[in-house]
Formats: structure tokens, sequence, C-alpha cells
């Protein structure tokens, strides 16, 4: 039982790469696994895993490692920013919170930035044919603009309809794996707000946050609204709680 393999973090290829490293060099063998061609692989980036055996050592280096970082983001300046970020996967749920996050900004004058992470093969450095790396990084990068230019027309019909308030926004394309682009940038820009979008009650008991804006409310300093799915909200000042 002893040498069974077992995962302590899901990364990017390079992240992966660098706790790897970190865990050799506390005499912790450690092994990545998952690296393939497969779309669903990008997305949820590469597992690094150990023997089970060094698990509890493991697992003290990695809560170490964390702290050490959160002292240092938690020494960055905080301040009433005035910015909203709404960090999208182009779901009907991202779509909810758009809303919601746009009505807000009007109220509070707030500046807008629409964030979306993506995966390519290229990005992990994974190690597949040349040919097939370039094609599947076209693949997602049209799907991509395909996607981004919905949502805008999405919005802009919104706003034409007077069903969203006229506000500008910018968006921002960032290659990662979500939950660690969306904290990165997050430091940098320095929202008041974080809106994201959750899956409705109807999915898995699992799924009802959804491990994206789970994993931003758990890693974030900066306050995180999470939208439901199914919300039905006309006007801000209907929000009581």
């Amino acid at each position: 039982m002893e040498d069974q393999l077992v995962t302590v973090a899901i990364h990017t290829y390079e992240k992966a790469l660098m706790l790897k490293k970190l865990l050799e060099s506390e005499g912790i063998e450690a092994f990545i696994h998952n690296v393939n061609t497969d779309e669903t692989s990008f997305s949820a980036g590469v597992r690094v895993r150990i023997r089970e055996k060094d698990l509890t050592k493991a697992l003290s280096i990695i809560v170490n490692t964390i702290k050490a970082e959160e002292d240092i983001n938690s020494d960055r300046s905080i301040e009433n920013t005035n910015k909203i970020l709404i960090p999208v996967d182009f779901s009907d749920y991202s779509m909810r919170a758009c809303d919601v996050a746009f009505k807000l900004a009007y109220s509070m004058k707030a500046e807008v930035t629409i964030f979306h992470t993506y995966y390519t093969p290229a990005f992990g450095n994974i190690p597949i044919l040349d040919s097939a790396n370039d094609d599947e990084t076209l693949r997602i990068e049209k799907k991509l603009k395909a996607d981004l230019d919905n949502l805008k027309n999405i919005l802009k019909r919104k706003m034409n309809n007077g069903d969203l308030p006229s506000i500008r926004y910018k968006t921002i394309l960032k290659e990662g794996i979500p939950e660690e682009e969306i904290t990165k940038f997050s430091l940098d820009y320095n929202p008041s707000l974080i809106i994201m979008g959750t899956r409705t009650e109807t999915r898995k008991e699992q799924d009802l946050i959804g491990s994206v804006t789970a994993e931003v409310i758990e890693r974030s300093n900066i306050p995180v609204l999470a939208i439901p799915e199914n919300i039905q909200l006309s006007d801000i000042e209907e929000i009581k709680n």
C-alpha cells in the first residue's frame, strides 16, 4: 500500500514540473501523470503524484509553500479600486454573472473587466508533435474567438434593449489553469469585487458551486460574489442578503 501513488496537486505542466522539483529536493520521489493530447486534460492540468508513504511529508511541504506565498501576498496594499472582475467560461451561469456585475458596476460607477482563461498544448509545453500542437491551438483559438464575439453580441443586444446599463468594459484572455490565473490576475488588477457564476441546484451536489468558483473563493483575499445560474434579478436593490 505504501508504494501506491496518490495525487497531491493538479497544475499546468510547467507548474507541475516546479512542484516535482521541489518535492524531489526534499527527498520525495514525484511523478507527473495525465500528460496527453486530450482536451479535458488541458483544461484540468496535469497531476503530480507521489508514493502514499510520503504523503504526510509532502503535504507539509506544500502547505508551508502556500503559506509563504500568502504571507507575501498579504503585504500588498489593498485599496478601494472600484473595479469589478468577471471571470467567465461562456456558460449560461457566466452570462448571469455578467448581468449582475454590469448592474452593480453601473450603481458603483465601477470599471469592469471580463476575464477568460484557456488552455492550449503549447502553454504547458506538452510533448506532442508540433503539427498536432499547432492544429489543436488553432482550433481552440478559433472557438475562443467565436465564443468571445458571441458574448459581446449578447451584451451589446442587452444594453441596446435596456436590459443592461450601457457601460464600457474590457476583455482579457489568458492561457493557464483558470483558478490559478484568476487569482494571479486579481493580485495585479486589484478589483474591489470578483463576480462569478455558479451552477444550478439541479446539478450534482459536488458541482453546486463549481470547482473553479470554489477554488477562487478559497484562494482569494478579494471578496467573491457567487451568482446562481437560475437567479431572477431585475434590480440590484432586490438583493437583501
